[in-house]
């Protein structure tokens, strides 16, 4: 043959050994948000990069935290790649990790592991919660109330403004969110009688947007209802109104002799209300 002949002859080149520092181990989405799940998927790879046959595996171990959960089922696609699915409950960063024994090739226990971040769900109104301060308080006097707002899983959940109110302002400006949002926001106490009390300060939401305060002036005593709407869901809370501490009242036989201040307050109350 000529100096310039050529020979061709086909050839198969196998991945090698599982390298578990080139074997991809990724979840998606990640970020994944509380109530939604992930996907995860391994692929093992040889030493050069190349997918090697090692999804032959035992010992298939998923190691997870607390506000995780996953099914049993591992997913084999083919000889080299594994997948299983996460669903995700706690807003937290964390990780998922899994160890398992390369069998083809007799390896030692493979371990693998990939940060994870989970977002909380959408707010829901009616699973956040309420604190009003002072409770019991005298009627007449200031109460400051803060709502933390709540995914389903409980979860501080950060507001976002709804569809309906992404509006410009009266003048045709454009609103920040924290404006659109405190259109949406509805603050409401009414006293024992069901009347509506009068907001002392108006309906403020925090920087992270998750933490709505505002306060009124205790009315009527007795029980006092104090609702925050928003989309159509609202968290409720109660504050209980005692009479003023000097109250004047009509001639009673009762005298008041003695004892607690707390004992006082409560027999005024019982009165107040016999």
């Amino acid at each position: 043959g000529g100096a310039n002949e050529s020979f061709a002859q086909s050839m198969s080149i196998f991945a090698g050994m599982l390298v578990p520092s080139m074997t991809d181990f990724s979840c998606a989405p990640n970020p994944v948000r509380a109530g939604e799940v992930t996907q995860c998927t391994i692929v093992t790879r040889g030493p050069f990069g190349n997918r090697a046959a090692g999804a032959d595996v035992s010992e298939f171990e998923v190691l997870i935290g607390p506000g995780f959960s996953y099914s049993s089922a591992v997913h084999a696609k083919g000889v080299d790649e594994l997948g299983f699915v996460v669903y995700a409950e706690r807003a937290q960063e964390s990780s998922i990790s899994i160890r398992f024994r390369g069998d083809r090739w007799g390896q030692k226990s493979v371990f693998l592991q990939v940060p994870m971040v989970v977002a909380a769900g959408d707010p829901a109104m009616d699973l956040s919660t309420m604190s009003c301060e002072p409770n019991p308080v005298m009627q007449g006097a200031p109460v400051a109330c803060q709502v933390t707002a709540r995914d389903h899983f409980g979860n501080v959940a950060r507001l976002s403004p709804l569809p309906s109110t992404v509006t410009p302002g009266a003048r045709g400006e454009i609103l920040s969110e924290t404006e659109q949002l405190l259109r949406a926001l509805d603050a409401r106490a009414l006293d024992s009688s069901g009347q509506l009390l009068q907001l002392s300060s108006p309906v403020t939401v925090g920087d992270d947007r998750s933490r709505i305060e505002f306060s009124f002036t205790a009315g009527r005593m007795g029980p006092t209802e104090v609702t925050l709407v928003f989309g159509g869901r609202a968290a409720v809370g109660h504050v209980l109104v005692t009479p003023p501490r000097n109250a004047f009242l009509p001639a009673s036989p009762y005298r008041f002799e003695g004892g607690s201040q707390s004992a006082r307050d409560q027999l005024l109350l019982i009165i107040a209300f016999g």
